[in-house]
């Protein structure tokens, strides 16, 4: 069996931090092989930030996953929001195309009556013209649809690069801060130690 880079890491750690690490990971859903979190396991940062600052480590992921959910709710409004402006085109769209059929085909009927021998002919044009609406209108329908989608993907896009940037940037932060609490502790420890 391949042991995960974590695993690796772990090997020679006290069982308590081993423990600690495991219930992190699966408590938030941190992939082991996340290059920062391996990071942190890796130099002993995390390790002296769960000792000394445990609470304060809690919140944070507490308010990381808190701020997480925040934005996929509202990017999942943003997806219902442009789902119902489509839905709402399409239903537009497809009463227009049967308007005009039942207005071209009510058109037919009293040309039959009234022109006898060129009924067929109106008939046969007005037939076409309702097939070229009915077309040009699926047509709008379905670019219409294909440009909300292009839409969503992009918000979809947009919101994905925020988020991974937001995420590299907390990350880095906290590898900022636990080098700077290693080099005051050894700096403190040099000099007073």
């Amino acid at each position: 069996m391949n042991d995960s880079s974590l695993d690796q890491l772990l090997k020679g750690r006290s069982q308590t931090f081993r423990d600690t690490v495991r219930a992190l990971v699966q408590r938030y859903g941190i992939d082991e092989n996340d290059p920062t979190f391996i990071l942190l396991v890796g130099t002993s940062t995390l390790e002296a930030i769960l000792e000394k600052y445990p609470q304060e480590l809690e919140m944070l992921f507490g308010q990381l996953i808190a701020r997480l959910d925040d934005r996929w709710g509202a990017l999942q409004s943003e997806w219902a929001s442009a789902a119902e402006k489509g839905l709402i085109a399409t239903q537009q769209l497809t009463q227009a195309i049967e308007n005009v059929k039942q207005v071209s085909e009510d058109e037919q009927e009293t040309i039959k009556i009234r022109a006898g021998t060129q009924a067929k002919m109106l008939t046969e044009v007005y037939q076409v013209q309702s097939d070229q609406l009915r077309a040009e209108a699926e047509q709008l329908a379905g670019r219409a649809i294909a440009s909300a989608q292009v839409t969503a993907a992009k918000q979809v896009e947009d919101i994905s690069k925020k988020l991974r940037s937001a995420y590299q940037l907390q990350a880095a932060g906290i590898a900022f801060l636990g080098a700077a609490v290693l080099l005051v502790t050894g700096w403190t420890l040099g000099r007073f130690g």
